[in-house]
């Protein structure tokens, strides 16, 4: 009996640690307002330096499925910009696909080398198989959001 009352304790404690985010609301910095935010593919069309502060918005077509902590938001035409949380320091919902997102933060042009292109496809639940033909590096645009509003 007693091993029992510890197990339901610990079971009980694991549940509760499990923080569960909500659909919509303000992640990150709580002081962005979504005023003056920019369309992303007019905020990447006026985007002339290696790095651009601003606010932009979309709609997000897909979240990291493991902590939340990136996401992409739609260009067209089967393109996107992935939105990358600083540092790590908060997450998304990772039901938010198909949801608009207003982030606050900069755009810049990086090379992402081969290594961190398979965690991201390993985390956007791809096929080992498709995981092993990536083996260049890719140069794309990535926008770290200090905060994040989904609506």
């Amino acid at each position: 009996m007693k091993k029992i009352l510890i197990l339901f304790a610990a079971l009980a404690a694991f549940t509760a640690c499990e923080k569960k985010l909500p659909s919509t609301g303000t992640f990150g910095d709580q002081s962005v307002t979504a005023d003056a935010a920019t369309p992303i593919a007019e905020f990447m069309a006026t985007a002339t330096e290696a790095e651009k502060t601003g606010k932009v918005t979309g709609t997000i077509t897909k979240v990291c499925q493991s902590k939340g902590c990136w996401f992409n938001l739609d260009l067209g035409s089967d393109k996107y910009v992935r939105i990358i949380t600083k540092d790590h320091s908060f997450s998304i919902p990772k039901d938010a696909s198909g949801k608009t997102a207003i982030a606050q933060g900069v755009l810049r042009t990086k090379t992402t080398d081969v290594e961190r292109l398979k965690h991201l496809a390993e985390d956007e639940g791809k096929s080992k198989e498709d995981i092993a033909k990536i083996t260049e590096p890719k140069v794309e645009y990535e926008f770290e959001a200090t905060g994040v509003i989904i609506k």
